[in-house]
């Protein structure tokens, strides 16, 4: 936002938002559970043996009303605030991620003094779901896919099995089927990635790949193709390269660095700059979800069948304790995570109270863009959170003035984020700054920066061959030979690595505008 308020040449007020129930606002908190507590037995975050107690006291801070803290409740404190802070003056309203859903909200209500809108990585309000937030990802997963197809040289370094198969994507859900089936001993790769019987290598793989498209990291999401190659093949070369990739100790698997760097001491609870777990799953459970709720085993079938789903069954654990029955399908969640613990416990004795507030007139209703003011979608096509059919299915539903910017490699949240690695156009930020500075007139809007935006390059040869070299030098550094250069040789270490390399300057299809 400080980019903004420069591009603007300080002419504008850039205003963020505490919630209401998070921040400086009345924190949703269950203090007589102690939950928010280090000392309690989920750490600074809430067991769910805690929940009903955590709700019991909070029903009894907010006089049994959880419809203040609905989507409606801080549309209206938004409202209130642009109109005092605002005054007689123009304001225009930039939502991301979840953002979009409030500022959608904030539409319906329309303020005469808010002239724009923007939704940056759009929650549709007709189609959105949490429940199937995890399964979802395979869409941009498949996208991500076919533009490896079609890349020259990442079609002839890193694509395998399109014959068998049919697409790279099958050939990767093929790969996970080969290392969740090798025997201990039987797959170097494999067992670099196993986690134990209940966590086999395709699981720690999803989580790792989660970790690197969720965050839209553009500095490792064109490792993947690579990685999966690598994995596919397996041999002593690859090997080599793919602990140099993860920062595994000798003998280490995965697996185990992922549960070593999740054992650190919980931090205390901050309640300014922490959000409220209370209130981010009242409003999932209230009016994110799909009613009647689909089981935990459908959702998991589904993300088993893909490549890039993970396993979340905590979400459906919450709505189905705050849906507060336990005959629910989404509560064999419970007995999943309950499973999974250690020591096992037993969830499903817990005896939940229902937290949840009514659904309003606006509930899946697409806002009418008001006479006064205009709309600009912006949505990347690698957006693997709010994927880029809701942004589509929300601009299309959407009546009035509008445009709809979509960046062909862009990430979560396009306004604030690159495209690709070495992306240094701005040109997400350049676009929202030109729609404000033309008073929202989406004819006027700026989008020529779209033409400068690096085409994404999947050539990671250079890159692993440098981290095997360092990872190999600080090995023999460990052994006594400090201050001194290795004599290396990256075709040694992996031959492949001598293939061509891509034009980082090629640009192709950065992105388009529809009006």
């Amino acid at each position: 936002m400080l980019k903004l308020k420069d591009l603007l040449k300080e002419d504008a007020d850039v205003y963020t938002m505490d919630h209401r129930g998070t921040g400086r606002s009345h924190l949703l908190q269950c203090d007589a559970a102690q939950a928010f507590s280090t000392g309690s037995p989920g750490g600074a975050n809430i067991d769910f043996r805690e929940v009903p107690n955590c709700v019991k006291d909070i029903l009894f801070q907010i006089d049994g009303q959880p419809s203040a803290f609905s989507i409606t409740s801080a549309a209206k404190d938004m409202d209130l605030l642009i109109k005092t802070l605002n005054k007689d003056q123009e304001a225009y309203v930039y939502g991301a991620s979840y953002g979009t859903y409030l500022t959608s909200r904030l539409m319906h209500l329309a303020p005469t003094t808010v002239k724009g809108y923007v939704l940056d990585g759009v929650w549709s309000e007709s189609i959105g779901t949490f429940a199937n937030f995890s399964s979802h990802r395979d869409e941009p997963g498949k996208y991500f896919a076919s533009l490896c197809e079609k890349n020259e040289v990442c079609k002839s370094k890193y694509a395998y099995g399109l014959e068998q198969h049919g697409d790279l994507f099958k050939a990767w859900r093929s790969t996970y089927e080969k290392l969740d089936n090798a025997a201990q001993g039987q797959n170097g790769c494999a067992d670099l990635f196993r986690g134990g019987p209940n966590f086999p290598p395709s699981t720690v793989l999803r989580f790792v790949f989660n970790m690197i498209v969720n965050a839209g990291d553009t500095n490792a999401r064109h490792f993947i193709p690579a990685i999966f190659m690598m994995l596919e093949r397996c041999q002593p070369n690859d090997m080599q390269a793919l602990t140099s990739l993860f920062p595994v100790k000798q003998g280490q698997t995965v697996a185990a660095w992922i549960e070593e760097a999740s054992k650190s001491p919980p931090m205390p609870f901050d309640a300014v700059t922490q959000g409220s777990p209370l209130l981010m799953f009242l409003i999932k459970a209230s009016e994110m979800w799909t009613y009647p709720s689909p089981s935990w085993a459908d959702e998991q079938k589904a993300i088993h069948s893909g490549v890039f789903g993970m396993e979340l069954p905590s979400e459906y654990a919450w709505y189905c304790l705050l849906n507060g029955d336990m005959n629910d399908p989404s509560c064999s969640s419970l007995t999943a995570i309950g499973e999974s613990q250690q020591p096992p416990a037993n969830f499903t004795e817990i005896k939940p109270v229902k937290f949840l507030y009514k659904r309003d007139e606006y509930y899946r209703k697409t806002a009418k863009v008001p006479d006064h003011a205009s709309v600009m979608v912006m949505n990347g096509k690698l957006d693997f959170q709010t994927i880029h059919s809701w942004a589509e299915d929300e601009f299309a539903k959407l009546e009035g003035r509008k445009t709809f910017v979509e960046f062909e490699y862009g990430p979560h949240v396009v306004a604030v984020k690159p495209s690709t690695a070495g992306d240094s156009t701005n040109c997400g930020i350049r676009i929202l700054a030109s729609y404000v500075a033309t008073g929202g007139n989406v004819d006027r809007v700026d989008k020529s920066c779209m033409k400068e935006m690096p085409a994404i390059n999947f050539d990671v040869d250079a890159d692993i061959a440098q981290r095997v070299k360092e990872k190999f030098e600080a090995i023999y550094r460990s052994l006594g030979g400090f201050g001194f250069s290795l004599p290396y040789d990256p075709a040694f270490v992996h031959p492949y690595f001598l293939h061509g390399a891509i034009d980082g300057k090629h640009r192709s299809k950065p992105g388009r505008v529809r009006q």
